[in-house]
């Protein structure tokens, strides 16, 4: 009567063990079999094993890690933070699957999606749990660098800088900081060692002239400027108008021209509001050639734009009607064009007066005629 109970429970536990060993032994065997099918791109055979665990299978770390980085490489962001997000709400880590491995790949789930925030907040609980761990370093403070968050970047490059000194990257995130921050003498520095250890990298020329420029030193930005255009279509824009820029302030208006036409010229610019400084230099220069027309093209194109110019409509009428005007084209081929360009505005058009031929006397004569009743008295009229 005894044994009859004992027996069945024997039994019953027998079965339950090796339900359990063969329950194991499927797990295993199918989550081998999926992470093979993963490795050998077979998503559609990852989809299928994943379908086949048991609810509480599908919740293991390991299961939802290749789960993850199966939807990460298929572009399905959110699916693959879900997954993430189970390993981290289970709090169950591995060797091979760390509690800073599942933060850094969450945080950059995050950025795909363009949550940049929470990609910095993410990659800042990873940093924390790893805080000497060169790459998490460089990692959170990039992403902090691209959110803005410079001095929350600056932190953790300064982290990075002492756990490994000889990276060119580090150096050149430092010394972009300091020049948006305007310590150029640091800028300066840290660029300088970005270059000792990687000469190659354009980029740094570009910062390099940038520094320069801003430090008034003209000569040296164009040629770290000119080195940039040569080389690099990408950043031909962007080195063209900064070369112009400094040729302008140092005065040497064909080379100005040259790197300004690049874009201004440029049918797929016309409507780039970022110009509009560059559109008034470059009319400015037309206006000491006397090229007026020209210089007339570039300020109907600024005030189609948004204008931040005051003078761009008187200039435009000024212009207009000196162009329309044979006595005033004439005039203004000699050197007194300042002087007229301050004074007709008004002339024509705040007091009423305009300037016309008179029977026999020329066109050269009405205009000296004008420009004496300016010079000697003053007088805002013109005669013949």
């Amino acid at each position: 009567m005894i044994t009859v109970p004992i027996i069945t429970i024997l039994s019953i536990i027998i079965v339950f063990f090796i339900q359990l060993y063969v329950s194991a032994n499927n797990f295993d065997n199918k989550l081998k079999k999926m992470y093979d099918a993963y490795k050998e791109k077979r998503f559609d055979l990852v989809s299928q094993y994943l379908d086949q665990f048991e609810i509480k299978q599908r919740q293991d770390p390991k299961v939802l890690w290749v789960a993850a980085n199966m939807y990460s490489e298929q572009q399905q962001y959110i699916l693959a933070m879900l997954q993430l997000q189970g390993i981290i709400d289970g709090g169950v880590f591995t060797t091979d699957i760390t509690e800073v491995k599942v933060y850094k790949m969450l945080a950059k789930m995050f950025e795909e999606t363009g949550n940049t925030k929470k990609a910095l907040e993410t990659s800042e609980v990873a940093a924390k749990l790893s805080f000497d761990d060169f790459d998490t370093m460089m990692e959170t403070a990039t992403l902090a660098y691209k959110n803005g968050s410079y001095a929350v970047s600056n932190q953790y490059l300064l982290k990075a800088l002492e756990l490994n000194s000889q990276n060119p990257t580090l150096y050149y995130l430092l010394a972009d900081i300091a020049f948006k921050g305007k310590g150029y003498k640091m800028a300066k520095e840290y660029i300088s060692k970005a270059v000792e250890l990687d000469g190659e990298q354009l980029i740094y020329s570009l910062l390099s002239g940038k520094i320069s420029y801003s430090e008034k030193n003209y000569a040296d930005a164009v040629q770290y400027f000119s080195i940039v255009f040569e080389k690099s279509d990408e950043l031909k824009k962007d080195t063209s108008i900064l070369l112009g820029n400094s040729y302008y302030s140092m005065k040497d208006y064909e080379n100005t021209k040259k790197y300004y036409s690049y874009l201004l010229d440029n049918e797929d610019y016309i409507r780039d509001e970022s110009l509009i400084d560059e559109r008034y230099h470059y009319a400015q220069i037309f206006v000491g050639e006397k090229s007026y027309e020209k210089a007339l093209e570039q300020w109907k194109i600024i005030k189609t734009l948004r204008n931040i110019y005051l003078d761009i409509d008187e200039k435009i009428k000024t212009y207009t009607t000196i162009i329309n005007n044979h006595s005033f084209r004439t005039a203004l081929k000699t050197d007194i064009v300042e002087y007229l360009e301050k004074h007709l505005y008004n002339v024509l058009t705040l007091n009423g007066y305009i300037v016309t031929s008179h029977m026999k006397k020329t066109e050269t004569l009405i205009y000296f005629t004008a420009m004496k009743k300016f010079s000697e008295e003053g007088q805002s009229y013109l005669c013949a």
